[in-house]
This record gives C-alpha cells, structure tokens and sequence, in this order.
C-alpha cells in the first residue's frame, strides 16, 4: 500500500479525497502503459475535432448576417444614426448585450465578415478558458472539451451565429479560471477578474446571476481566513461592469426609467410568451445532439464524485449553473444550452483523461466501467458526432434567400433612398429587419419587431395596448412611404394568409385606408422560407 498524501501537498493547494496511488506523481507499476493510453486520448479527441472545428469555422465564413445577429446590428445601427435606447426605442436587451454587440461591429466590422471574426473571437476565448481551467497536464483536454461544444455552435449555422450565450459561454470559462486560481493561490484578488467577468454576463442576460453567486460561496468555503480578502476582491471586480451600465444610461438622458418601464410591461409579458413545457426542455436538453455524450459525463462525475479536485468541482458548479440558467429561460432555444455545454463538455473529457490516465482498477471491474464510458465519451465527441454536424449545414444561411428577395424588391422601390421612409413589420424569420440592415435604412419608427402589436387571443394583454396606441401614433406623426408586413407569427409558425392583420383590426383598417398593396412574395422553396407583402403609400 502507498502512503496517502496529505490534502494540501495535492496541486498547489486543490481539495481531494482521492487516495495518493491516483494522484500526479504517484509511483504505479502501470504508469508507463497507462501513459500512453493517455497520450493517445490527447491525439485521438484533439485531432478530428481541430480538423472538423477549422472546416465548420472556414465554412461559416460565407454566412450573412441573418435572425438574431441581423436584429442586435440592426439595433446597434439605428442608436448609430441617432435612435435613443429605450426611449426612442422599444428594446428589452440589456445594456451590456447592447455594448458587446456596439464593440464587435466597431472593432471585428459590421458587415458578415465583421460577424465571422466576431463568432471566431468568442470560441478563441472558450478554447483559452478551456485550456485555463483543465489545468497543468489536462490543457489539451479543456481545448477538446471547447472544440466539441464549437462544432454544436457552428452546427446551429448562421440562423444561432453570435448569439450572446456563446460569449457568455467563454466568459464563464474563464471566470470559473479565476476562481480556481484564487483558491489553489490562495490569493483573493484573482476573484477580481472572476467576479468582473461574471458581472458583465449579468449585464448581458441577468440569469447569468446564478453562476458568480455560487462561485463566491464555493471560494469562501475554500478560503475561510481569507474571507475579508475574498469579498473586498469580489465587491472590486463589481464595480467595472456596473460602471459600464451607469454610464451608458447616463449617457442616454431617461434611457433608465424607460428601460425600467419596458421590462416591467412588455419583458414581463415576453417572459411568458412562448413558453416550452418542462418536460419538453428536459428532453430537449437529454435529446440533443450531445445527449449521449452528457449522460457519459454524469456517469463520469458520479462514478468519481469522492475524487473530484477543485478545478473539476467549479466546472462541475458551472455545469449545474448553466443548467438552470436555461430552465429558467423557458424557451428551449439551441443556444440557451451554450453555458451548460461548454461546462459539461470540459469538465467530462477531464474526468475521462483522469479515468484512463490516473485510474487503473485495483480489484476485479473496479474502475473499468468509467474507463469505458471515458472510451465511449471520446470516440463519441472525437469523431461521430463532428462528423454527424458536418453533414447538416445544408440549411446553414436560413432564412438569406426571403432576405435576398426583400433586397432586390427594396432596391427596385428606391433603395437607399427609402432610408427614413419604411417600415418593417416582422419579428426574425421574415428576413424584413436583415434586409434593411443589408441595406443600411432608417426606420420610421422605434419599433424594431413587431411581437407585441399582433398577439394571439390566448396571450393577449393590456400591457399590449400601449406599445399598440405608441405605434399608430409615430406611424401617423411620420408616415412611411413603403411598408413591408411579413407573415412571420412568433411564437407561431408563419401563414400565407397575413392573419397577423386580423389580430389588430384598428391598424388593417388604417393600413387599407392609407396604402396600397404593391406586391406578395409567397414562400416557395426552402430558401425562400417566408412570405411577406409590400405596401405604397396611397
């Protein structure tokens, strides 16, 4: 029997239960074979997945800026050519989702490339928080773990590029980084960086909350005579993000109270629109591309519960944060899941490099079925599912080709010179919102979708009536000279019948009174996957 070694001597301070014959350094008579299996699963994950990575990513190059990233440019747009936040505009992002957008089209460029070199920033991020939190040794592992959530990311094609939860994702990482340091340093002032990084997540989506929560108490637990050091670090690294958003409402006279009533009116009403069932999510999230993968990294963790080191706690923190973060949410969208993932993703090919390098069985099948589900992990998020990704970026630039329409249409009713003088009603997928951007044209009014005008009986509010009664009266104070009314129902699938204009009768009657039908594009291919209608002004 080899003599157990004390806690603290254990990777510069990390917390382990783990017998000292398990540990780095420990001498085992199986530790040169057991090495190169090791070796092997470094090559074996990182190689396909770099080869399959840097396709997808050399792919997406040709994307165009389509769905959400066609609306946060078109938003950061219009606050560019003289649109106030909140209060010359109805929009419910935060601000810190607002100035990351604002940075990475004024840095990266707002153009689809600028978009690209935005989305490619976000992973490099991920793979250097992968990296940072694996470890010594483990490195390559946290950039497999990094590299398998990018290939679902880039699967989810142009229609989920950039979305905030991707940047939030690689931010996570390396706060959860910060953490690590802090305690195996025993240095407070990493939880500066920690609580920095975590606060501008808050910024972007205040569900981020969670994870800097949890990360202070799981630091406070760990650095107990530190105490008074961990919290003045973590009060420090507040202060950047909250500054940030002080000056940006400060920036933007009554842009706070504005903002303020918008959530409490249109945000709580959007909160339960669309709503998934729980049951739903649940599979939703076991029944994804990685679900498989997710149930071996469970397997992993509670096989391994007792041997679990710092570094593998905070990921594993960071795993159950992301998680709920998404339940929380209540819509079941593919990129909800980004935080969770990228999490769960690390935290399992570290445990599978520790099952197969570190954790040779003793006695009988002791040890052999989590040296399997290793096995299974790797060979699964190594070569079959990239492959399995790779092979369903057919539909990758849905919704362009309704957009490509809209543009050609645009610019045969005066293009740029419509600036000022049209309106979009659409939500997202009527691609009405991308063309104008493409475009580079003013709205009339400061009503970038158009959710809340048309609701369905079912979700009907008086809330609703404002923004309603707001509309007609900026569209009657500066009326536009063309209209475009998609038929995009959200959260509803879209109609060739335009019914969204029997749901709001007051402004069918003052549509059909003031302007003429000009044109209908029905959607006819997978490429042209809306429908939508064009309107003169009489």
């Amino acid at each position: 029997m080899h003599a157990e070694r004390p806690v603290a001597e254990v990777n510069h301070g990390e917390t382990s239960a783990l017998p000292g014959r398990f540990l780095d350094g420990a001498p085992d008579a199986q530790t040169p074979f057991r090495m190169r299996y090791a070796v092997w699963l470094l090559w074996a994950s990182l190689v396909p997945l770099a080869y399959f990575t840097l396709r997808l990513v050399l792919f997406a190059r040709t994307w165009p800026v389509v769905h959400d990233a066609a609306i946060m440019h078109y938003v950061v747009f219009m606050i560019g050519s003289g649109r106030a936040p909140y209060t010359g505009m109805v929009e419910m992002n935060l601000p810190g989702a607002l100035m990351s957008e604002w940075f990475g089209m004024h840095v990266l460029g707002g153009n689809a490339a600028g978009l690209w070199r935005w989305d490619t920033t976000m992973g490099l991020l991920a793979l250097a928080g992968g990296a940072w939190i694996a470890g010594r040794g483990r490195r390559l592992m946290g950039m497999a773990g990094v590299l398998f959530t990018w290939t679902i990311h880039l699967n989810d094609a142009a229609f989920d590029f950039a979305e905030r939860e991707w940047l939030i994702a690689a931010l996570w990482l390396l706060a959860i980084a910060c953490a690590a340091e802090a305690i195996e340093r025993r240095e407070p002032r990493w939880m500066f960086g920690c609580l920095a990084l975590t606060g501008w997540c808050c910024t972007i989506k205040p569900f981020e909350v969670l994870l800097p929560l949890a990360l202070l108490v799981f630091v406070l637990r760990q650095l107990r005579p530190q105490w008074r050091g961990v919290l003045l670090w973590s009060a420090l690294g507040v202060v950047p993000p909250v500054l940030a958003v002080v000056l940006y409402f400060a920036h933007w006279p009554g842009a706070f109270s504005a903002f303020l009533h918008t959530e409490r009116t249109l945000g709580a009403w959007y909160g339960v629109l669309g709503r998934a069932k729980w049951y739903r999510m649940l599979f939703s999230a076991l029944l994804s591309p990685a679900r498989a993968a997710l149930v071996l990294v469970i397997y992993m963790f509670v096989r391994m519960r007792g041997w679990l080191r710092c570094r593998e706690a905070l990921l594993a923190i960071g795993t159950v944060c992301g998680l709920l973060t998404y339940f929380a949410q209540r819509k079941s969208y593919p990129y909800h899941v980004y935080p969770f993932l990228v999490c769960a993703a690390v935290l399992g090919f570290v445990l599978a490099y520790r099952a197969l390098a570190k954790l040779w069985p003793v006695q009988g099948l002791r040890g052999r079925d989590v040296q399997l589900a290793a096995v299974l992990f790797v060979l699964l998020c190594a070569f079959r599912m990239p492959w399995k990704f790779w092979h369903n970026h057919e539909k990758a630039t849905y919704p362009y080709g309704t957009q490509q329409a809209l543009i050609a249409d645009l610019k045969s009713l005066g293009g740029h010179a419509l600036s000022g003088h049209i309106q979009c009603m659409d939500m997202t997928l009527g691609g009405c919102i991308g063309a104008e951007y493409d475009l580079r044209l003013v709205q009339t009014t400061g009503f970038v979708n158009d959710y809340m005008l048309f609701p369905y009986p079912q979700s009907a509010s008086p809330v609703l009536v404002e923004y309603q009664q707001r509309f007609l009266r900026e569209m009657a104070a500066n009326p536009p000279r063309v209209i475009v009314l998609t038929a995009h129902n959200w959260p509803n699938q879209d109609d060739r019948q335009f019914t969204k204009l029997g749901r709001w009768p007051e402004f069918g009657a003052w549509l059909a009174a003031n302007y003429r039908l000009e044109r209908t594009h029905l959607a006819t291919t997978t490429q042209h996957t809306a429908s939508y209608q064009i309107y003169e002004r009489r």
